[in-house]
């Protein structure tokens, strides 16, 4: 996500239409921003804590 956004940035590519409208809610709603800010971040953190879940049974039954 951070290559796409930087792509934005210096002109390489244009966020889509989609992209485009959750920017301009995020601007008008700083509340809305947050709540997915903290979702992606939940998310992230779920999918360590699976990873590090998948590593350890493998050392287990390896």
């Amino acid at each position: 996500m951070t290559t796409t956004i930087e792509s934005w940035e210096i002109g390489r590519s244009t966020p889509n239409g989609s992209a485009t409208r959750l920017m301009q809610l995020m601007e008008k709603n700083p509340p809305l921003k947050k709540s997915l800010k903290k979702a992606i971040e939940k998310e992230k953190s779920d999918e360590n804590d699976k990873h590090l879940v998948d590593r350890n049974n493998l050392k287990r039954n390896g």
